[in-house]
């Protein structure tokens, strides 16, 4: 008691003399104990027991995934547990029912709490069961004791056949092992290219395991650590929009490699609301597809010129996860990163209005997908191209062909080589054309 009287006299006098911390304690409580954090709008464990989405749903079926049968029978065994730690003491006793009766008031505010209350909860149920077996000491009870615990054993198991408690977070074995390897293959190539630029842009559900096995800094990452409310938003903002806006906040924040793939494009949805895959095997809907400007991000780079999707200028392929997609129609990796780059500048003339297309071979661990770029040639038939991916690329398993070809026209192919130097820097490229 003198211990807590003394903490909350100095809490008082340090919020008296420091507003700042004040303010960040009510950030604390306001944001995360009551949802209003935006990072903890979105994960579903940090929500309130009572609208945690569990199978059976409601109140009941949440405190059955969180604790068990242990979890109904808590106000029970939490009374008879402290008479039994009261047995050996009386003030562990009281820390116990204190703390145990805390995280699990906690975990109806923010089922993660319950991460935590779950093992108090079994400790209370191990000696609500200690005390019950003192209890059942008599020649009498220990005939009945095994036939009642069958019969209970029966109706559990047959309320609940597939078990007393099932997750929902179970870790993806091949999204895990995807971004690990995304991630260490940007550790063991160190600084690299661009040595400024060292923060890795990434969806902060990923955002910590590349944090922690690349060493290098993302702006927010799984456990709701980012700068500040803006920044978060800038993250999941900068996947929705356009390349140039997200180039423009990887300039912002110091990022020099921005993560792709299959992971990012699934976890989003289109702006009017339609799923991304339909069919079998599955297929991007195109209804999704033309209104996502960043679909290239995930087909690592390549643009789809008959549907106007653009393809990267800015963001070069550096590395493919051997984990594949599974059930989709295309080849399409689980994880891609890319540097960002100036990209390699193309001019020349067309018939007015004309879709100029560029296509260029790339190997994908063991398979080649045709990469295309496009652009439209003005109302004067100039036109100019950006492109991302050099020729005669190699990069660990990414290989790309010998050169660019480039159809300004039917009956015409430009053949045009794309130095990587010139794609990293910017420079202009002279075309040959042929027929």
């Amino acid at each position: 008691m003198l211990s807590s009287g003394i903490l909350v006299l100095l809490t008082v006098l340090v919020l008296a003399a420091a507003p700042a911390f004040g303010r960040e304690v009510f950030d604390a409580v306001d944001g995360w104990l009551l949802h209003r954090d935006p990072w903890l709008a979105t994960v579903e464990e940090f929500q309130p027991l009572s609208r945690f989405p569990t199978d059976p749903p409601g109140f009941a079926g949440a405190v059955l995934f969180v604790f068990g049968v242990a979890g109904w029978m808590l106000p029970v065994t939490l009374v008879v547990s402290t008479r039994e730690a009261a047995r050996s003491s009386w003030p562990r006793a009281i820390a116990f029912l204190w703390f145990t009766a805390t995280m699990a008031a906690f975990t109806l505010v923010s089922v993660r709490f319950g991460r935590v209350a779950a093992p108090l909860v079994a400790v209370a149920t191990a000696l609500t069961f200690g005390a019950a077996g003192r209890a059942l000491r008599s020649p009498s009870m220990r005939r009945i004791l095994p036939l009642a615990g069958a019969a209970a054993f029966l109706v559990v198991g047959r309320v609940w056949p597939v078990g007393l408690q099932r997750s929902r977070f179970a870790t993806n074995t091949a999204s895990w092992h995807a971004v690990h390897s995304a991630a260490r293959e940007i550790y063991w190539a160190g600084r690299g290219v661009g040595d400024a630029a060292v923060g890795v842009l990434a969806p902060w559900q990923w955002g910590h395991h590349i944090e922690a096995s690349s060493e290098r800094p993302v702006v927010a990452n799984g456990f709701g650590s980012y700068m500040d409310a803006q920044a978060f938003s800038d993250v999941e903002e900068a996947y929705r929009g356009d390349e140039d806006h997200l180039v423009a906040l990887m300039d912002r924040r110091d990022l020099g490699i921005a993560m792709g793939g299959f992971l990012v494009l699934r976890s989003l949805r289109s702006p009017s609301g339609v799923d991304v895959l339909d069919g079998d095997p599955a297929r991007w809907r195109p209804a999704f597809l033309d209104g996502h400007a960043l679909a290239a991000l995930h087909f690592a780079g390549s643009g789809m010129p008959d549907r106007s999707v653009p393809h990267l200028s800015r963001l070069l392929p550096r590395f493919c996860a051997p984990q594949m997609a599974e059930a989709l129609a295309d080849t399409v990796p689980l994880v891609c990163t890319f540097d960002r780059v100036k990209g390699a500048r193309i001019q020349g003339v067309a018939e007015p209005g004309a879709r100029v297309v560029g296509e260029i071979d790339l190997s994908l661990r063991g398979s080649t997908i045709r990469y295309r770029a496009w652009t439209d040639a003005g109302p004067d038939g100039r036109w100019s191209m950006r492109l991302a991916l050099p020729s005669r690329y190699a990069r660990g398993p990414l290989r790309s062909g010998p050169a660019w070809r480039l159809t300004p026209s039917p009956g015409m192919q430009i053949d045009v080589d794309v130095p990587e130097a010139a794609v990293r820097n910017g420079e202009e490229i002279r075309m040959e054309a042929s027929r």
